[in-house]
Parts: C-alpha cells; sequence; structure tokens
C-alpha cells in the first residue's frame, strides 16, 4: 500500500511571487493512486482560482504546501505516463520486480527527468529507489543510446508521448 500523502495549503500569487490567496486544507489523500488524486485536487483547484480571480495561466502561479514536492509528483506522473505508453503495468514497475518490461519503463523515466534537470535525490525518493540505483540507470541509458539507435528512438517516441500530457 501506498504512503499517505498530505496537502497543507496551496498558494496562488501572482507573476512576481506575491501571494493572492493562501488555501489551508490539511487533507490527507489515501491509497494505491493518492498521487494522482492529489494531482487532481490541485489541478482542478487552480482552475477553480483562475475562474474566481479572472486570471490566466500566465498571471497566476501555484505553490503547495504539502509532505511532497511538485517534483515528486511529477517524477511519478512521468512514470505512469511511460508505463502507459509501453504497455506496462504501473504497479509493476513500482515494484521491487526485476522484469525486463519494468526496468525499462524505470530508466526511460530517470532519464527523461534527468533531461528536465530534475535532481537525483527528488527521482530517488519519488520512485522509492536508492540514488545510487537512480545513477546506475541514468548512465546505463546513455550508453545504451550511444550504441542503440532503436533505443535511443524508443525513448524518443516515449518522450514525445510523455510531452503531449505534461507541461514540459
Amino acid at each position: 500500500m501506498s504512503k499517505p500523502i498530505s496537502l497543507n495549503s496551496l498558494t496562488f500569487s501572482d507573476t512576481k511571487g506575491n501571494p493572492i490567496i493562501v488555501k489551508d486544507y490539511f487533507t490527507t489523500f489515501h491509497g494505491e493512486d493518492a498521487d494522482v488524486h492529489l494531482e487532481n485536487f490541485i489541478q482542478d483547484e487552480y482552475l477553480y482560482m483562475q475562474l474566481v480571480l479572472k486570471r490566466t495561466p500566465e498571471n497566476l502561479k501555484l505553490a503547495q504546501d504539502s509532505g511532497e514536492t511538485l517534483d515528486e509528483l511529477e517524477v511519478r506522473k512521468t512514470v505512469r505516463l511511460i508505463a502507459k505508453y509501453r504497455g506496462v503495468d504501473y504497479k509493476g514497475v513500482t515494484s521491487r520486480s526485476r522484469k525486463t518490461e519494468y526496468i525499462e519503463v524505470r530508466r526511460m523515466a530517470i532519464a527523461l527527468c534527468v533531461e528536465r534537470n530534475t535532481r537525483i535525490t527528488t527521482i530517488a525518493k519519488a520512485m522509492k529507489l536508492h540514488h545510487a540505483n537512480v545513477i546506475h540507470h541514468r548512465d546505463t541509458f546513455k550508453n545504451l543510446c550511444e550504441t542503440e539507435q532503436k533505443y535511443k528512438d524508443e525513448f524518443e517516441e516515449a518522450s514525445d508521448y510523455v510531452a503531449t500530457f505534461m507541461k514540459l
């Protein structure tokens, strides 16, 4: 079972970082898809506040105070999207399984996150891996791309798929 994720508050600010409104929630999300529920909740609140405050995404910024960072949620969303793209079970990817199809999804997700300048420790925490494993996957991915064009092409296709669902 997944660890619960708490959301303490959301701060909506202008482009200069000046808070417009702070909403306190002090709520916790539970279950296998807690990260997805939290992400959907935050997105719904953001869209709602855009309507209420009559602001566009360009001039309304969001900051959250929770048990997890937005970067960690982005890492897990990346893993979930690549698993979906490759037709692999997300639960298998997040398990400790050594099946090749799960390892490849992990490796591609790590590579994509590294490409987006996500910190190794953030990736490790979000994927529940030791940071040395993340470094190993990063280096192995780099070596595979240098030696196998097909592997690099598969990664680029997966990366394009993820980009259609995320702001990269």
